[in-house]
């Protein structure tokens, strides 16, 4: 590729994510306002990728505060405080976050995530569902509420069966996750800009439009879109993170509470 190609080509980021993910939750609005204040989608493509938290969890729905809860050895207070963090930085970003919502294994809907990609509706659909969750506590396991939730976006009804009652998409579900292994993936969310600079956690939006600049000056010389090479973890603080090998998550708490070196955690 020359340079003036790779000048005029759309800058990739990479990004993995879990539905049930509420660091993921919190990083979404303030990537795509930076994808926005950088030039938008015709000039970034922001592709979205399957990464679950716990993939041995079972298909039995529980609610999500009951492991909060179980991870402080039963501390109301802690859980409580974990959730409330959670609560007040989605709300800052006009997201509603409802710490009582489903849990379970969240397979099935990758797979339809895959789906949705497949038509190009990959980024309404990761959205939609994440809203329904965090926002209405929505049962977003439930295979009826995946066929609906493809159906709205237009996909062909054969396909949504197929997907439904087969295993369609799961080695492609199974591959994002090697993809992010391979990439050094130590928490969701996971970006990576321009296969050359990975962000991992929630950042703030000015460090994800620094990302993005220090990745098109990077890429002057031409560069390809895999995700496995090589490339620079950027050491900025982050707001959350979630483990993808145990399932934790972690909210910086506020500087002004007497924590403020700590992070509390939970099983999300």
């Amino acid at each position: 590729m020359s340079v003036s190609a790779s000048l005029s080509a759309p800058l990739r980021i990479d990004v993995w994510l879990d539905f049930c993910c509420p660091a993921c939750y919190l990083a979404e609005p303030r990537l795509e306002e930076a994808v926005e204040a950088e030039g938008g989608a015709t000039r970034i493509a922001v592709v979205r990728h399957s990464y679950e938290l716990l993939p041995d969890v079972d298909d039995t729905v529980v609610d999500a505060f009951g492991y909060i809860l179980h991870k402080f050895g039963g501390n109301q207070a802690q859980a409580e405080q974990q959730e409330q963090r959670m609560a007040d930085l989605a709300r800052a970003q006009g997201r509603d976050y409802l710490p009582h919502r489903p849990s379970a294994n969240s397979f099935d809907a990758h797979r339809f995530l895959h789906l949705a990609r497949a038509h190009g509706k990959a980024d309404s659909f990761f959205a939609q569902v994440q809203q329904d969750l965090f926002a209405k506590a929505t049962n977003i396991y439930d295979t009826a509420y995946l066929i609906q939730a493809a159906t709205r976006l237009g996909i062909p009804s054969e396909e949504i069966h197929e997907t439904a009652t087969t295993d369609a998409y799961a080695e492609a579900v199974r591959a994002d996750r090697g993809m992010a292994r391979e990439a050094g993936a130590t928490g969701v969310p996971y970006a990576v800009f321009g296969n050359r600079l990975a962000v991992p956690g929630v950042v703030t939006v000015e460090d994800y439009r620094n990302a993005i600049q220090q990745a098109r000056r990077d890429s002057e010389g031409g560069h390809t879109n895999s995700p496995s090479q090589p490339f620079t973890v950027l050491d900025v603080p982050h707001d959350a993170f979630c483990d993808p090998d145990t399932g934790v998550c972690a909210v910086r708490l506020p500087a002004t509470k007497p924590s403020s070196g700590e992070s509390a955690t939970a099983r999300q």
